[in-house]
């Protein structure tokens, strides 16, 4: 028999592949290929799944632990309180999607300041989206796994730019694929699929449901709850009570089957105009959720948006409007915002034959300045597929590895690479996107930075991304104060730039950037980069400058800005590389005004001799200035050894730090830019192998008995390759997300994503102000730091005299490394590959060579090797989107 919902008013949708007669069914329609169909690979995984590689041949994670059953899901928050909750991050140039074990997909947006369009709390009934209603004969169910009906069979998979669920129940497969679209686009795509898997068609009312619960992510300096476990829940109450200012309207447009929500600022004084910065955002975008498929032409808009109504006397999982069958009312509003009222579920019936499916697709976000309805249509088209078109485009993106032994390197890089790329997002304030950090920092402080952050995430990127990359260094460049030229801690809010109250004066910031510049003009060749104007923070108060004013202006306030201390060194500020050095004094005062950094000099010695490579052409005093200084910082930096290693800094001019004890922050920049000498070189790396390296499983710590943190992990490999390679392939091995799996299976969090600083045996650290316990995966630290550890390895690296060296340092000699800036293929006694030009390139590749006689061509063209030279300089003259290869041989 035909089974039907209790009450289906309006058009049966039969989706049924050419059935003119409900009555006698067509053969089923096709099905979609099984999403979830992979080969599990349970290497590196945990105890919560396993590694699949996905029908695009991309890696992705089956999470498959109960974690409502079994108590390896639990871990504690900083409040104390206990979650099972476990995450997953994907996302493309402007949102961040979060996608959880419970099955909810939450969105994130930064560009009028950060906000959650859909925050999921479940205990308030706040289930965020990507999921299924489903009513039939009077009883409704929900497809999302913490929703699903007792005994209900499920699947959760997390890809690169997608998460996937599926739910089997009462004879029902509903499966559904939220994509973040590929590129700049402001909303996820969900393809739904229905699957009949009885032997008689059946009808059901279908509702997707997307909730509203905008939360302001407004910049909160402490939000641990450390020293009061009330803190966190009471700072949430602060933003959510954000919304009280707010009126909320939703509109309809039927035509284009879409529910549009509308917040408008009421609550008094507000700035004159939406491009007034500030940290609060009185100007939201609406948010949206369109039908896409099937055309509303067919299927008229049936869309609830009412939470209460929708809601009545059920919940989430059994709304009491889906059981009863009740129609929608009219648009919600204009009424308080306040509780975030607003949902967005449209309703479609389907009539689904035996065997057959029925599909549909939704999107869901906002319509942020420069976006319109329209940015859809191209979703429309059934032949069109989100999810293939995005995973082929990530395809082309993604760094590709292979050498012997090198174990799960190759899906761990390609996943590193799309984690932190995915945390891009567009910040309207400063007219850029951004590679945030994430993590606690963005999340929950609502502070995106730090800038430092920025520039090494722009170095990888670099090779992947350059487009990104240029973004990233722009932010820097425009949140630079313009009456001191003191690049800015972090961004925060719309457009403002954020000091954080203690960090008003890092020392170390100039250095990242001109490193971060200088490396993208190396490898890329843009050099017209170099011509391009940028603005000063606050915008307007000053012209703007090319990008070449900026990486002097950076040099001269590192000069004579930040200036050196009483023994040479590059002068602490408020802070350096770690921004809690200062509170470790016995007078933090003090240790701002005189402190001295050994990390920053070390530093400075490696990055000015390349920096100087950017003012050659234009300033070639200026070049020969920062070369002095670079082996001034050099030799002062080598007096800092104490035997065994570097100390970490001076407090005062008679305050030594770090003399006692190993502190990995001070060693890996001597080791990269060799300071003291080759004998001391090895004295160091063997020091630091020994004591901290060797008893880790898991990469380095940052002193003994501490945590791996990956921004300094990530450095000492690349330092370890410049003389021992095998050490530096160990070390690229150990620290993985595969090893810690293996030694940490317990613990979610480590395993596909994590915080900056993880414990060697588990766990990660929260401070009076900084909770990372409470949002423990998404830093991009642990992504990209690991990334450039492995370009590194391969032998690219900016070279002294400018352009982009190529020395491979992977042990046995062979391997090859793809992406999209430049590909490589190593082996004995041969060097080639293919560069690919990104902009107008004009650099040289710098290719090291060994003993004997060797010759070199770029394309056709023979390039004299002057014989017993250490390199070949070879040279790149394209236009964008050109690709030439490169062969470098010894001669038999």
């Amino acid at each position: 028999m035909l089974r039907l919902g209790s009450h289906i008013p309006g058009l049966l949708l039969a989706m049924l592949a050419g059935c003119a007669d409900p009555g006698e069914p067509a053969p089923p329609a096709a099905c979609q290929p099984d999403l979830f169909a992979g080969e599990d690979d349970p290497s590196g995984a945990g105890d919560f799944g396993a590694w699949v590689e996905d029908a695009s041949g991309l890696p992705a994670y089956r999470y498959t632990l109960d974690q409502d059953q079994d108590p390896r899901a639990e871990w504690v928050t900083s409040d104390g309180a206990t979650r099972r909750d476990h995450w997953f991050a994907f996302g493309n140039d402007r949102l961040i999607a979060t996608a959880s074990n419970q099955g909810f997909v939450q969105v994130f947006t930064r560009e009028r300041g950060p906000a959650f369009l859909n925050r999921v709390d479940l205990e308030d009934g706040r289930a965020g989206g990507g999921y299924s209603v489903v009513a039939e004969e009077g009883e409704a169910w929900a497809s999302a796994y913490a929703l699903r009906p007792p005994g209900a069979e499920a699947e959760r998979l997390h890809g690169i730019g997608y998460a996937a669920y599926e739910t089997r129940w009462d004879g029902w497969r509903i499966t559904h694929r939220v994509t973040a679209p590929y590129g700049d686009l402001p909303f996820v795509v969900d393809d739904v699929e229905i699957a009949n898997e009885g032997t008689v068609p059946r009808a059901l009312r279908h509702y997707e449901t997307w909730d509203v619960n905008r939360h302001p992510v407004e910049l909160q300096l402490v939000r641990s709850g450390t020293l009061d476990p009330g803190i966190p829940a009471m700072l949430d109450a602060e933003r959510e009570a954000v919304n009280d200012l707010f009126q909320v309207e939703v509109k309809l447009d039927d035509a284009r089957g879409v529910g549009l929500v509308h917040h408008t600022y009421t609550g008094g004084d507000a700035p004159a105009g939406a491009e007034d910065s500030g940290s609060r955002d009185y100007f939201p975008a609406p948010i949206f959720l369109a039908r896409l498929l099937p055309d509303p032409a067919a299927a008229p808009l049936a869309m609830h948006t009412d939470r209460s109504a929708f809601l009545g006397d059920g919940d989430v999982a059994s709304p009491a409007a889906a059981s009863a069958g009740t129609p929608p009312g009219p648009p919600l509003g204009p009424v308080s915002a306040s509780g975030q009222p607003a949902l967005l579920a449209d309703e479609v019936d389907l009539l689904v034959p035996a065997g057959g499916c029925a599909r549909l697709r939704y999107a869901y976000g906002s319509l942020p300045e420069g976006f319109t309805l329209d940015s859809l249509d191209a979703f429309r088209d059934p032949e069109v597929d989100p999810g293939a078109a995005t995973a082929a485009e990530w395809g082309r993106v993604l760094p590709r590895f292979e050498a012997d032994g090198a174990g799960t390197l190759p899906r761990e890089k390609a996943w590193h690479a799309a984690q932190f790329l995915q945390a891009a997002v567009m910040d309207d304030g400063f007219s850029a996107h951004t590679l945030a950090q994430g993590s606690a920092y963005l999340f929950l402080h609502g502070l995106d930075g730090a800038a430092r952050d920025f520039c090494l995430f722009a170095v990888p990127a670099a090779y992947m991304r350059p487009d990104l990359a240029r973004e990233a260094l722009r932010t820097v460049m425009r949140a630079t104060h313009a009456d001191t030229f003191q690049i800015s801690y972090a961004v925060q809010g719309f457009g403002m730039a954020e000091d954080a109250l203690i960090h008003s004066a890092p020392s170390d910031l100039d250095l990242f950037f001109l490193w971060a510049l200088a490396e993208y003009v190396a490898a890329t060749g843009d050099r017209a980069f170099l011509e391009e104007e940028q603005p000063y923070w606050p915008e307007g108060t000053v012209p703007p400058a090319p990008v070449r004013d900026h990486a002097r202006a950076a040099f001269r306030h590192l000069v004579d800005g930040v200036g050196t201390g009483h023994h040479g060194l590059v002068r602490l500020g408020t802070g350096d590389w770690s921004d809690g050095i200062t509170f470790e004094a016995a007078s933090r005062a003090t240790a701002v005004a005189e402190g001295e950094s050994v990390p920053n000099t070390q530093m400075a010695a490696w990055v000015l001799p390349r920096a100087a490579a950017l003012f050659d052409d234009m300033d070639p005093d200026l070049a020969a200035e920062a070369r002095e200084i670079g082996a001034r910082m050099a030799a002062e930096a080598a007096e800092e050894w104490t035997g065994s290693w570097y100390r970490r800094a001076w407090f005062a001019e008679d305050e030594p730090y770090g003399d006692g004890h190993l502190d990995l922050e001070a060693q890996v920049w001597a080791l990269i830019a060799g300071i003291g000498g080759e004998e001391r070189r090895a004295t160091l790396a063997d020091t630091v192998y020994q004591e901290l390296d060797a008893p880790s499983p898991v990469g380095a710590p940052l002193t003994a008995g501490g945590q791996v943190w990956h921004a300094v992990t990530g450095l000492l490999t690349w330092g370890y390759s410049a003389r021992d390679p095998d050490r530096a392939w160990g070390s690229l091995a150990r620290h993985t997300l595969a090893a810690y799996a293996d030694h940490n299976p317990g613990q979610w969090y480590g395993i596909w994503s994590g915080p900056d600083g993880i414990g060697v045996d588990g766990g990660t650290w929260s401070s009076e102000a900084t909770p990372m316990t409470d949002w423990p995966v998404q830093n991009s630290n642990a992504h990209a730091m690991p990334l450039l550890a492995l370009l590194r390895v391969a032998g690219l690296s900016p070279a002294e005299g400018g352009g982009l060296e190529i020395a491979p340092r992977v042990p046995g000699g062979r391997f090859t490394l793809e992406t999209p800036l430049i590909s490589l293929d190593v082996g004995p006694g041969r060097i080639a590959g293919t560069y690919r030009a990104a902009a107008a390139a004009t650099t040289t590749l710098e290719v090291a060579l060994g003993e004997g006689v060797w010759t070199a061509r770029v394309g056709d063209v023979p390039v004299d090797v002057a014989d017993g030279a250490a390199a070949v300089r070879l040279p790149i003259d394209l236009e964008a989107g050109e690709e030439v290869e490169f062969v470098v041989e010894a001669v038999p």
